[in-house]
């Protein structure tokens, strides 16, 4: 399988660049826990690539209107802060490698997250360089699945839609970029895609290690 030469790669960032979904999951079990509710292994499936207002909607939907929102917001940002302090947060398998071979190609990279720009700034370090732009959520009118936040991403980078190529962990990542116009590559994390979302990715692949041997096929180097 051959994939056209983009301009333009976007990245997701959480579960996609950075190994954050499974310390993300055990704050969020923990902090649920504080108040006797418990967000098991399949809720938190339904919770990964959604914006905020989604996942707190979930958890009304789930537990009812009596769940503690603020309170389970402070203790999972508490419970998160330190479990990043005490282990870090680990890249994913191939990313500095394949941020090297897209330098080598003068490949312009840009990054598209649901998350805060401050944490994505933070989560990035160490490979912030590599990056033309962040695009966070509180930039956008609408979060992912809309299409938002890539349409912002590529009016950054002064190209068409057409002109770019996404690498996507979640199908509401995948959907958003699909619905932008964008090619998209869906690399899963903690969950497979649905077959709608891997129906409109142009491939599926296990690991950005196998995204970049695509990429080399593809384009030589």
């Amino acid at each position: 399988m051959n994939i056209p030469k983009p301009e333009a790669v976007i990245f997701d960032m959480d579960g996609l660049l950075v190994d954050s979904e499974r310390q993300s999951r055990k704050a969020s079990q923990r902090a649920a826990a504080e108040f006797d509710y418990e967000i098991t292994d399949d809720l938190y499936l339904e919770m990964v690539g959604r914006a905020p207002d989604e996942i707190y909607q979930l958890f009304l939907d789930t537990f009812g209107n009596d769940f503690p929102l603020e309170g389970y917001q402070k203790h999972r940002n508490r419970f998160l802060k330190a479990i990043e302090q005490e282990q870090g947060v680990p890249f994913q398998p191939g990313v500095q490698s394949i941020l090297t071979y897209l330098g080598a190609l003068e490949m312009t990279c840009s990054v598209v997250t649901n998350s805060k720009r401050e944490d994505a700034e933070a989560r990035l370090n160490g490979i912030r360089k590599n990056f033309h732009s962040i695009t966070a959520r509180d930039e956008a009118r609408r979060n992912k699945p809309h299409p938002d936040p890539y349409l912002l991403a590529v009016s950054k980078l002064k190209l068409d839609s057409a002109k770019c190529l996404v690498l996507e962990d979640t199908d509401t990542g995948a959907l958003a970029a699909h619905a932008a116009g964008i090619n998209v590559i869906i690399v899963p994390d903690l969950k497979q895609p649905s077959k709608e979302a891997a129906g409109k990715a142009i491939a599926v692949c296990n690991s950005l290690i196998e995204v970049e041997k695509l990429f080399r096929k593809s384009w030589g180097q």
